[in-house]
């Protein structure tokens, strides 16, 4: 019932990149909260009813009944289909209260302009990202999530999302390297030999690669195929845009893959564990115009670049610009070598 209606937002990766290069950009600190047990703080919406477990009287007593009654459920529980809807309308009228604006494009920020500047917060789940020019807002809102949520600050961004983030006094730099091994030890391919390239030259991912006979097609069915190009997605997606177009091309065939794909995607795993210390640098800038903050965007496309007649277009877009060298280079397209990866 109502399935629906249980969507709930969460930040694009996008857009905890922005507020990175914001904070490198404009010198802010950038803070991390995170909301211990968050979904109890969501009240239901509806009328739901549970039944007491077994053995509830032995642990809570007989204050709302005996093993098997029902009861009313006031709030939110983890594993309900709404739980994440109801936390986030909780979060969401806490910052509005507060006279906090929701971002039309992105709904998980949320940010306000007051006289001292302004304060930016950023939403995933139950982790919250805090940046911005006001201090004295800024550290009022904490004190107001406090007291609603119990939220626990823990500083300076340091670990989230799978993600490190290492800052120096004019740069941050995003890796995956954790994620990256454990990715590798899964697979296997923690020992296997180093690869420099996420694919070889000249290979292209084709439908002719496919399984062409009922035994083919039984052997492939026991290699988790569609399970890597998911943890290989969040890696392309995060900190390594490198692997983007290799990801995705294989990623068209994972409903029936070949040795072929499969052979491939393990090149891409190696190549990531032997470039595992590589990721998103942000470096500040003095390159400003009168207007703000520089935004450089570059785009291309493959046209019909595969046997499916499909496009794939790719682009990058810098906060804050970057140094002249690296605008040539990323005008004639892909880097040439990890390390030009790894600074853009």
């Amino acid at each position: 019932v109502d399935f629906d209606s249980s969507f709930v937002p969460c930040a694009r990766m996008a857009t905890i990149r922005l507020l990175t290069a914001l904070a490198v950009q404009n010198k802010w600190e950038l803070l991390q909260g995170d909301v211990p047990n968050a979904y109890l703080n969501g009240k239901t919406q509806k009328l739901v009813l549970v039944m007491l477990p077994k053995h509830w009287n032995e642990v809570m007593g007989q204050e709302l009944g005996n093993d098997g009654d029902p009861v009313i459920c006031v709030k939110s529980l983890y594993g309900a289909p709404d739980a994440g809807l109801n936390w986030n309308s909780c979060q969401h009228d806490a910052f509005i209260e507060q006279g906090y604006t929701q971002s039309t494009k992105e709904p998980c920020i949320y940010s306000k302009i007051t006289d001292c500047g302004i304060c930016i917060f950023g939403i995933w789940v139950d982790d919250n990202f805090v940046t911005g020019s006001d201090l004295s807002e800024r550290d009022r809102m904490i004190e107001v999530l406090k007291k609603k949520f119990n939220i626990k600050m823990l500083g300076r961004l340091s670990f989230a999302l799978g993600i490190s983030f290492k800052w120096s006094d004019d740069s941050l730099k995003m890796t995956q390297s954790a994620y990256i091994e454990r990715i590798a030890k899964k697979y296997r391919l923690s020992e296997a030999n180093p690869c420099n390239m996420p694919l070889q030259k000249g290979f292209r991912p084709q439908s002719s690669m496919c399984p062409k006979s009922e035994h083919d097609t039984k052997e492939m069915n026991g290699i988790p195929y569609r399970e890597a190009i998911g943890s290989l997605l969040y890696v392309a997606i995060c900190t390594r845009p490198d692997i983007s177009y290799a990801v995705c091309s294989l990623a068209r065939f994972c409903n029936n893959p070949g040795r072929e794909h499969w052979a491939a995607v393990k090149q891409i795993i190696k190549y990531i564990y032997t470039t595992k210390n590589m990721g998103i640098v942000h470096s500040h800038s003095q390159d400003r115009s009168p207007n703000g903050i520089p935004i450089v965007g570059y785009h291309d496309a493959a046209y019909n670049d595969s046997d499916t007649g499909k496009s794939t277009l790719g682009h990058i877009v810098v906060v804050g610009g970057c140094p002249v060298t690296w605008r040539a280079k990323l005008a004639t397209g892909v880097p040439q070598s990890a390390t030009e990866a790894e600074l853009m």
